[in-house]
């Protein structure tokens, strides 16, 4: 990721109030009341907020500390915390109180290098609850500042464009990458993927944009038999006993409990 540039853009683009279309599509379609929610590379605040506001539990990350201190002077409170740091290095934020609900990422995956994305997403399913939800919007291959600029060398897809990174996202590499993803019996399930225009238009002025972008929504899942813990019981009756069989996939093991009670 290419600080100096975000140091020099968020001098002269503080907090903008007005959150993006990604974050109310994910917040109204994915995401309870108080739930908890990670949210890589944060930038000036405006989805944090948002979310904030919405009775989501944030925490987010970025790697400008002047701006995260601005952000948490201005805006942080205990359902709202701006933490400095490398999102793709989660296990070295000590900060950090896993399992989250949401992990959100719009317009930071296409900042860092493929090396990096893999090194995150080696820790995601780490920081995810069961039934958990990855959320990413990126610059695809179908955007239209693709393969503008200094191409990146030894990189696919990424080029140097008005001083500024950008690595350019599959769809169809990027899923199966999410897909790749796991941690023992925990692995994720596509909801939702599309590249498409209409997810991000801009306006400035007399300036309109509505180019290509990818959506993608993930929920990690247990292949021993679904997400939750308690997500059923078995009960067996025996003369005079009561037994239950009791599955907890966050623990990935089935648990057997003998609750001694007289049978009815």
């Amino acid at each position: 990721m290419d600080i100096q540039y975000w140091k020099d853009y968020y001098k002269s683009h503080k907090h903008n109030a007005t959150n993006s279309l990604f974050s109310a599509f994910v917040r109204e379609n994915y995401l309870k009341p108080h739930a908890r929610l990670l949210e890589l590379g944060c930038g000036n605040g405006r989805d944090s907020v948002y979310f904030a506001k919405s009775a989501i539990d944030t925490t987010a990350i970025d790697q400008i500390q002047d701006e995260m201190n601005y952000l948490n002077d201005h805006f942080g409170n205990e359902s709202c915390r701006f933490v400095y740091g490398d999102f793709s290095q989660l296990k070295h934020i000590d900060s950090l109180r896993p399992p989250y609900d949401c992990i959100y990422s719009r317009f930071s995956l296409h900042s860092i290098t493929y090396a990096q994305q893999s090194e995150l997403f080696a820790q995601i399913p780490n920081y995810l609850d069961c039934d958990g939800i990855l959320a990413i919007e990126a610059r695809g291959v179908q955007n239209s500042l693709y393969q503008k600029g200094k191409r990146v060398q030894d990189e696919e897809n990424a080029f140097i464009y008005e001083s500024h990174y950008r690595r350019f996202v599959t769809l169809e590499d990027l899923l199966e990458d999410i897909r790749a993803m796991h941690s023992g019996s925990r692995s994720f399930q596509i909801l939702y993927a599309k590249e498409s225009r209409g997810f991000a238009p801009f306006t400035q002025g007399d300036r309109y944009e509505n180019d290509y972008f990818i959506r993608v929504i993930a929920k990690l899942t247990d292949s021993c038999g679904g997400g939750g813990v308690n997500r059923y019981i078995v009960i067996i009756l025996f003369p005079k006993k009561i037994y239950t069989h009791r599955y907890s996939p966050i623990a990935t093991k089935c648990v057997y409990a003998h609750e001694g009670k007289e049978a009815a």
